[in-house]
């Protein structure tokens, strides 16, 4: 029996090849991926405000939520609103239902004023579910 050796050797050398389509799909759900997350997290929170805090508190959801910011801005359910199209929004709310449930979110900052004058707004359109949003305070 004899053995037959047998040349392997390379003809052509080839140059390593790198495939770009699996890295480019990866980029794009990346990229898909991060724009969702900035529009759901910038459109959650429009107006940042400092709301005060209190020892007891609880949980309600609502239907509307106006909040005041500390430089007289007004958005109800994160869109800013005018004093005029307020009244109109909390009008037909209470139209519509009179047991919608409204929680005032005001700065802490916010004049007294300008929250009573929210508050007359709201009870003056026939909605009497009202709550005022605040932090818990930690006790200990």
């Amino acid at each position: 029996m004899q053995l037959e050796l047998r040349n392997y050797r390379r003809s052509t050398k080839r140059r390593p090849f790198l495939e770009t389509t699996p890295l480019i799909d990866v980029v794009f759900n990346l990229l898909i991926f991060f724009a969702v997350t900035m529009t759901v997290a910038s459109s959650s929170a429009s107006m940042k405000v400092n709301l005060p805090k209190a020892r007891t508190t609880i949980q309600q959801n609502a239907n509307i939520v106006i909040s005041l910011s500390r430089d007289g801005r007004i958005e109800i359910n994160d869109n800013e609103v005018t004093w005029e199209q307020m009244r109109n929004r909390l009008v037909e709310a209470g139209m519509d239902s009179p047991a919608t449930a409204v929680i005032v979110r005001a700065d802490k900052n916010v004049i007294y004023d300008v929250v009573v004058r929210v508050l007359d707004e709201v009870r003056g359109a026939g909605l009497g579910n009202l709550s005022l949003a605040v932090i818990k305070e930690k006790t200990g």
